[in-house]
């Protein structure tokens, strides 16, 4: 069985529709990256499990109505092929969800920033 942490880093990883790889390369097709993104995702406020991450015009409106908006700021260096998690922004949230979340941004940023 998969912890919250792993849950989130494959979220964070994968390029299928509402995942945050598909986010940050829209956002770099679409001029707006430059040294860095912003990721926009909800996660349950308890449990700190991302659901989904998308813009909140393409966000399924189940998930905008039962998990809290979240944002990663992303920066990204092309030349090296690495991102880092530099700041992430939220909404109402418990102290476990919190830890679960920061404990995802070490992880990523372990394994994907240069």
């Amino acid at each position: 069985m998969k912890t919250t942490v792993e849950k989130n880093l494959e979220m964070m990883v994968g390029t299928e529709p509402g995942h945050m790889q598909a986010v940050l390369i829209l956002e770099s097709f679409a001029g707006h990256a430059g040294d860095g993104a912003a990721a926009n995702f909800y996660y349950d406020q308890y449990t700190g499990e991302i659901q989904y991450f998308q813009n909140i015009q393409f966000v399924p409106k189940l998930i905008a109505e039962n998990y809290e908006p979240g944002t990663f700021r992303v920066t990204m260096d092309i030349k090296e092929g690495s991102e880092k998690i530099v700041e992430f922004l939220h909404g109402k949230i418990t102290r476990k969800a919190k830890k679960t979340i920061e404990s995802s941004i070490k992880e990523y940023n372990k394994r994907y920033s240069a």
